[in-house]
């Protein structure tokens, strides 16, 4: 049976184990979102999808205003992509600023000299969805002409020694991972640096970590992350993801 995207529904607020408090949203028109949109990444939509989906156009304004969003929407409504819409548009628009400064990228030999760090963490209950993830990002980043500006990093327990040691070294600006291995990361030492200047976080299948032990270790680990950031003025965005969790 094909789902209806119009159930999906969002609420938008302050998210964290502090302090929680929430409203609903207003889904934008397909208009008033290729507006705020920046250009390159509107270009890119346009050239690839026919129009925006009932949820992006609940999250994606929300995102863009560094709004924290509980999404929940039908599978195959563009839930996942509507979560890294706004991270690319903060990206660009980040890009686009070192360009105008004149900002040159540090060479990076030692995780002393990330320019950046980690600027995106997706977060997913299951390996197999994480690959998945990691390897649709890729298509957004290429057709925007970004594989020299963004680089992604998938870590599991399957991830090689090889890879590990080339992120310790490097960084990474999106981090594709699973609680547990999230959790081992933020709890080493050497692995603060590239998280200080995160941004955003994704937790997909959200409904999978309520009530659970997995869903009590992902927001301490959550919390751990907020005291490694360098700018703690601003809270971290957070954006939950789910096909099945009700009520909002």
């Amino acid at each position: 049976m094909k789902s209806n995207e119009n159930s999906s529904s969002a609420r938008i607020g302050e998210l964290s184990p502090r302090k929680t408090v929430t409203r609903s949203v207003r889904a934008a028109s397909p208009r008033q979102l290729f507006a705020r949109l920046h250009p390159r990444l509107a270009r890119w939509f346009r050239e690839t999808f026919a129009t925006f989906t009932h949820a992006q156009l609940l999250c994606v304004p929300a995102a863009l205003h560094r709004h924290s969003i509980l999404l929940t929407s039908p599978t195959g409504s563009g839930k996942t992509l509507a979560g890294f819409l706004g991270v690319f548009d903060f990206l660009l628009r980040k890009i686009d600023k070192q360009a105008r400064t004149g900002a040159v990228r540090r060479s990076r030999t030692s995780q002393r000299d990330v320019a950046t760090g980690v600027q995106c963490i997706y977060v997913s209950p299951l390996r197999a969805l994480a690959y998945d993830i990691e390897k649709n990002l890729r298509a957004p980043i290429a057709g925007m002409g970004l594989n020299k500006e963004l680089s992604i990093h998938l870590r599991t327990g399957d991830t090689t020694q090889a890879s590990r040691a080339k992120f310790r070294k490097e960084g990474a600006h999106f981090l594709v991972t699973t609680p547990e291995s999230l959790a081992v990361m933020l709890a080493q030492e050497d692995y603060a640096a590239h998280f200080r200047n995160c941004q955003f976080v994704i937790v997909d299948e959200l409904h999978s970590f309520a009530g659970n032990k997995r869903g009590a270790d992902l927001a301490i680990s959550l919390e751990r992350l907020e005291r490694l950031r360098k700018e703690r003025a601003s809270l971290l965005c957070r954006i939950g993801l789910s096909a099945t969790a009700a009520p909002l």
